[in-house]
């Protein structure tokens, strides 16, 4: 696929160190299907055949239409709200979760990347950080050809 992966350090605790509740753990919120926060990055020698042929295995779950351009790719692919509405968005995404977890064949889950949002006031940086621990931190970026980065 070409696809660049990292793991953020943002919520990385210690051995030593104990959640003091479920909600708190990194992976509170991940799916039983590998998941990470994905972003679509233009890059005009992408093999989009081969990421094509990967997405075939892949459910994408949305937000406000970043990850368009893998919605014909992906097995599966649901927006949270495409209208940018956290209210709409922090509603489904529980149940978005369970859903793509759900899709049969499925391989991996990509999750619209908020990263940016997550230091925002308000209930969109609620849903930025849900987002993100069901990705387990877990980072990719989907080269594509002829897409506005």
């Amino acid at each position: 696929l070409g696809a660049k992966v990292a793991v953020a350090d943002a919520y990385k605790k210690d051995d030593d160190d104990a959640a003091c509740a479920p909600g708190q753990l990194l992976t509170h919120y991940a799916p039983r299907l590998p998941a990470a926060l994905a972003t679509v990055a233009s890059d005009a020698a992408a093999d989009d055949a081969k990421s094509d042929a990967y997405l075939g295995a892949c459910v994408v779950v949305d937000f406000h239409g970043r990850l368009a351009a893998l919605e014909k790719p992906a097995l599966a692919y649901r927006d949270l709200s495409k209208t940018g509405d956290a209210a709409e968005a922090a509603a489904a995404l529980f149940e978005t979760l369970r859903w793509a977890e759900a899709v049969p064949d499925a391989k991996n889950v990509f999750l619209a990347d908020l990263s940016e949002e997550r230091a925002s006031a308000g209930l969109v940086a609620g849903v930025a950080d849900r987002i993100f621990r069901a990705a387990s931190g877990n980072l990719i970026e989907i080269p594509r050809r002829g897409v506005l980065g």
